[in-house]
């Protein structure tokens, strides 16, 4: 069984500076009471024949100028029902104005890419950076690495790598972009510097066909792709399986990421320097998962060193739970769906965040009072649903949160749905501080 660890151990140096703040000798502080305003911001396929996109998937990206950024898995301007788009958000007063900047399957057989699913990036110039898990200029749909270049109020569409080329005719480099990008830098808040090597993962592909971790870099005006660990590589796929969460970046340059599948059985959490990977936990060692099962997202690192995160199934009433490692060992902060009718929301799929007092915030796709998801909280040890989906009639508040969260300077979090919405494809919202 997982060893039972401390909460405010796992947040020591958090909770002596909140003691020192408050002058008391209490423990960490409850969770906050504080009460959250829901807005939706903008419903997809507003347009017609959903030439604005349907269905994100994916959270969403802030730059520095407040403008939200994000992509939307079907339709856009191509018509076609597996495409999907980049957008952007501009704040306009009380409302957000939507625009279209990217609409996939622009070029014969989808050779731009398909289907992004994942979160963007944003560099110094305010270039935008992404995947699409399908696509691609060769016969293998396998995706791509995309950059959209601004240019004044327009953007441009450049390919940087597409996965399966001719040099790989066994998809050892790769295949399916579940996830997105990272940078040395990104887990601070720093924007990308549009030269430094780019990080992430593939679901599939690889020596032993079951995924990898791959790095892209800029060399002589191309960008080249080296695979730095295939997965599987040990029996049992013991080294882990389906790595469908992008990494993070630790201060000393290691990638930690999480694999849905493998280890013991229900999936690890593993690091790789340089190109040698190691398993910092493996979820599943014993009978009924008690300590999760399935963790499909990124993982988060605090100032200490102590990785979050969560699973989508398992925990005590196995739709998942919430979880810190330090060291090798895990402790599991909350089982979902421990609440009457699972009112404290069940099976996320998204990872965790963390504001600026050291509380958690994430989403569930399922849950809540009519099971279609919520957004929750987790500090002091508790647990509480922020908001319940599907609250509005018809769901024109939205449906299934799939993606993460995003939390601005003031408090505020955005996050989208795939489902729902005032036309049924989804939604951007937001909970005002």
């Amino acid at each position: 069984m997982p060893k039972k660890l401390d909460w405010n151990i796992a947040h020591k140096s958090l909770l002596a500076a909140l003691l020192a703040i408050a002058g008391a000798l209490a423990p960490w502080s409850s969770a906050s009471a504080h009460t959250y305003k829901f807005r939706t911001l903008y419903s997809f396929c507003a347009e017609a024949n959903c030439a604005d996109g349907e269905y994100p998937r994916a959270g969403l990206l802030m730059d520095p100028t407040g403008n939200l950024y994000g992509t939307a898995t079907y339709y856009g301007a191509s018509g076609q029902s597996q495409a999907g788009t980049v957008f952007e958000l501009l704040p306009n007063g009380k409302r957000w104005k939507h625009k279209t900047l990217y609409s996939f399957c622009a070029q014969a057989n989808c050779a731009d890419g398909d289907y992004p699913t994942a979160n963007l990036i944003v560099d110094t110039s305010g270039n935008l950076y992404g995947t699409a898990q399908l696509g691609g200029p060769y016969d293998n749909d396998a995706g791509v690495v995309f950059e959209l270049l601004r240019k004044d109020r327009n953007w441009k569409y450049k390919q940087l790598y597409a996965f399966c080329g001719p040099n790989y005719p066994q998809c050892q480099d790769g295949r399916e972009l579940d996830s997105g990008l990272t940078y040395a830098g990104a887990a601070s808040g720093q924007p990308y510097d549009g030269v430094s090597p780019l990080f992430g993962t593939a679901d599939r592909g690889g020596a032993n066909t079951r995924g990898v971790a791959f790095k892209i870099e800029p060399q002589n005006r191309r960008w080249k792709e080296t695979v730095l660990f295939s997965f599987c590589s040990l029996p049992n796929c013991a080294d882990g399986d389906d790595p469908s969460a992008a990494p993070v970046i630790d201060s000393a340059g290691r990638l930690f990421g999480t694999t849905a599948d493998g280890g013991k059985g229900g999936g690890v959490v593993y690091s790789i320097t340089g190109m040698n990977e190691s398993v910092t936990y493996s979820f599943c060692p014993v009978s009924g998962c008690a300590d999760g099962e399935e963790p499909s997202a990124p993982v988060l690192l605090d100032n200490e060193g102590h990785i979050f995160g969560a699973t989508n199934r398992g925990g005590a009433q196995d739709r998942g739970v919430l979880f810190v490692i330090v060291g090798s060992d895990e402790q599991v902060l909350h089982s979902f769906c421990s609440r009457v009718n699972c009112a404290d929301g069940a099976n996320p799929q998204a990872g965790v965040i963390e504001d600026g007092a050291g509380h958690l915030f994430g989403t569930t796709l399922f849950g809540g009072n009519g099971d279609n998801g919520v957004v929750y909280e987790f500090s002091g040890g508790t647990e509480r649903v922020l908001y319940t989906f599907c609250s509005q009639a018809n769901c024109t508040d939205g449906d299934e949160p799939l993606g993460g969260l995003i939390v601005d300077a003031a408090g505020n979090l955005y996050g989208t749905t795939e489902y729902g919405g005032a036309n049924g494809g989804g939604t951007v919202f937001e909970l005002e501080y």
